[in-house]
């Protein structure tokens, strides 16, 4: 602040003001200085995903989403923009729109598991069930070893009442990560739908009596349906 008293014409300074406001949580003081430095050089990029970062952090998603688009017109391959775009139309229940950037992170970087969720869990929302079969199922292909992805096709699965098909995936689940780790699992709301099924009790039956002895469970669904 004293140096920009002697010399107010500093971007430099400006975006290292911003950063300390940042970092203290003074979202509205850190806006205004990265929109001094962007009055003076529109075409700053790093100040524009600091302003975009803290409208997303003030939970201000029009703003964050007007900032993300000003950065792809200029650059349509900035990857931090499309996760902006992405988070702001989630935010705002815009799934589809959302997609159409998940899309785009995926397709820069293959890699991009987070990205890949969002977008499968937005085919969820939108019930569209068998896109979103297919890219869990994708991810899984790639790299069978993350929770996250086997949960949110258990549970998409189980919003379509498939309930063999759900029990599948949470047994594999249970091989990789352990019982004490999925039977939190079966407790959330995604599986009410399929918790009166026979499978589907037996499993948390299982898991219950797992909990309490430390025994190992092997769940093995009667039949296995095709993915939808």
């Amino acid at each position: 602040l004293q140096a920009l008293e002697a010399c107010p014409d500093t971007a430099r300074l400006q975006s290292k003001l911003a950063q300390v406001y940042i970092a203290r949580k003074e979202y509205a003081r850190a806006a205004t200085a990265l929109l001094d430095v962007l009055e003076s050089n529109p075409d700053d990029y790093a100040a524009r995903l600091l302003l975009g970062s803290v409208y997303e952090s003030k939970t201000n998603y029009v703003a964050a989403l007007a900032v993300a688009n000003w950065i792809l017109e200029t650059d349509p391959a900035s990857s931090a923009a499309h996760q902006m775009a992405a988070n702001a139309y989630l935010n705002t229940d815009r799934k589809a729109l959302a997609i159409q950037h998940l899309r785009r992170l995926t397709q820069m970087d293959r890699d991009n598991i987070v990205a890949q969720n969002k977008m499968g869990m937005a085919y969820v929302d939108l019930g569209e069930y068998v896109k979103a079969i297919q890219v869990f199922n994708d991810i899984l292909s790639r790299n069978n070893t993350d929770s996250v992805t086997y949960y949110n096709l258990a549970a998409c699965y189980a919003r379509q009442g498939m309930a063999d098909q759900a029990a599948e995936v949470l047994s594999r689940a249970i091989a990789l990560f352990g019982d004490k780790f999925v039977a939190g699992w079966v407790k959330n709301p995604e599986f009410d739908t399929i918790r009166s099924s026979r499978i589907f009790a037996a499993l948390t039956e299982d898991l219950d009596k797992s909990s309490a002895d430390g025994s190992k469970i092997v769940i093995e669904p009667e039949k296995q349906g095709k993915d939808k």
